[in-house]
């Protein structure tokens, strides 16, 4: 078995207190390490850089993302 990490990341709203996958296409990684790395870099740069200020502030918008460990066959 090996180990892989899955990073899901999210956008959130604060006023309709629901989420929604951001990243449609799940990114793997070998380690955690890299995992965390990327959710926190991706996280803001989508938010940031892929949403307009008004949006963000009249929904209150943050992120949400997780690295969840899975362990697949060796191939």
């Amino acid at each position: 078995m090996i180990k892989t990490f899955v990073l899901a990341i999210f956008i959130c709203s604060g006023i309709s207190q629901e989420c929604r996958l951001f990243n449609e296409k799940p990114l793997y990684y070998d380690n955690y390490y890299e995992c965390v790395k990327d959710g926190y870099g991706l996280s803001f740069e989508y938010l940031f850089g892929e949403v307009k200020s008004e949006v963000i502030e009249e929904e209150m918008l943050f992120t949400k993302w997780v690295c969840k460990e899975i362990l697949t066959d060796q191939s």
